[in-house]
């Protein structure tokens, strides 16, 4: 996924083993924090359902303050939703 919004309320469209027919769609998808990668101009996000595992990517230049102070403060086992396009990279 290559993008997310903080919404109060998201009501999951997908699991995680659900998104590779997924390319191209936007969804929601929901779980818990397993990781955080913070790099130099992109973050990762590994996003966990009891379903398997997904990578959220979000790039510093196109994500807002909010957002980007969002990532920041996440840890692992925090339970989160995330809305975005589906990519296979």
């Amino acid at each position: 996924m290559d993008t997310f919004v903080p919404v109060v309320e998201m009501e999951r469209t997908h699991f995680t083993k659900e998104l590779k027919e997924c390319i191209g769609k936007e969804v929601i998808v929901s779980g818990w924090c397993h990781d955080v990668r913070l790099l130099g101009g992109i973050n990762f996000i590994i996003l966990r359902d009891f379903t398997g595992t997904v990578q959220v990517k979000v790039e510093k230049d196109k994500a807002s303050k909010e957002i980007l102070e969002l990532v920041n403060s996440l840890h692992q086992e925090d339970v989160l939703s995330v809305k975005g396009k589906v990519v296979e990279e």
